[in-house]
């Protein structure tokens, strides 16, 4: 997942190949990303105390916990189909097309966005779903403001801390409101002045596969007044490599989906036979 962060390109394919913060390469390695055998990834380094942008606020940056072990493997960048558009008046369009999830069912999909924040027990530990959903890039999630009939459906706003490659460059702290939660799919959405400066929308729908699974991220408002507006958000907030980060996390969170889901679903009482 990813928020707007307003609260020469590298290939998508090299970014995996950088070094992070503290963690040098013999330890990446370690990490065990793109595997299909679980490991258990060494401790990395404390990120700095340095400012960003939440709810409207400046919030004191999250430290980047060690990562969870990888339980199952993280899909490639080539799985998927994907674009990064760069639109008239400094707007910018991701688009990813994901490998479809095997096993996995619209409702199945629907439950786990309401219960995203909830503990479950991964690799022997009990801890949020969120740090599970992605055991490397993820640090926070938290229920901002609940929806108007309680918990995290449509007018919840969902606040998201994480860092792309787990790299301090592509940190992200944000809350966005959850305008559209449904089973065909959610939208995440950040306005100023009533217009919308930011949204992230995953739809899916079922297929002979499983689940098709669609994911696209708007930067900046329509209007050419607001254009300085988006110039800063796609050259400063969250440039295109960034966005060519994102797509990366993206498409191995997704994928971990076709895995993780099932296991949590499995203990919880609550959603037997749910998608089955």
């Amino acid at each position: 997942m990813v928020g707007c962060p307003c609260g020469a390109v590298l290939p998508v394919t090299g970014l995996r190949q950088a070094a992070v913060w503290d963690t040098s390469m013999a330890e990446r390695m370690a990490v065990g990303r793109h595997s299909s055998c679980p490991r258990v990834a060494p401790r990395n380094g404390v990120v700095k105390k340095t400012a960003s942008l939440q709810g409207g606020v400046m919030a004191r940056r999250l430290p980047l916990p060690a990562p969870r072990p990888l339980l199952h493997p993280l899909r490639g960048v080539d799985s998927a189909r994907s674009r990064v558009q760069l639109l008239s008046h400094h707007r910018m369009r991701v688009t990813i097309d994901h490998q479809p999830l095997a096993g996995i069912t619209p409702g199945m999909l629907l439950w786990w966005f309401r219960h995203i924040g909830d503990p479950t027990t991964y690799a022997g530990q009990d801890i949020s779903s969120y740090l599970a959903w992605h055991p490397l890039d993820h640090i926070h999630w938290e229920l901002g403001r609940a929806a108007p009939g309680g918990g995290a459906g449509e007018g919840a706003r969902f606040r998201i801390v994480e860092a792309f490659d787990r790299r301090q460059e592509f940190y992200v702290d944000t809350a966005e409101t959850v305008e559209k939660l449904d089973d065909t799919g959610i939208r995440l959405v950040r306005r100023l002045v009533g217009i919308p400066v930011f949204q992230l929308e995953h739809t899916w729908s079922a297929c002979a596969q499983g689940t098709h699974y669609v994911s696209v991220l708007d930067l900046g408002a329509r209007s050419p007044f607001l254009a300085p507006v988006n110039r800063y958000l796609s050259t400063r907030a969250f440039p295109e490599r960034m966005a060519r980060a994102w797509v990366v996390h993206n498409v191995e969170e997704v994928g971990v989906l076709e895995h993780l889901l099932p296991d949590i679903l499995r203990q919880r009482p609550d959603a037997v036979g749910l998608g089955r």
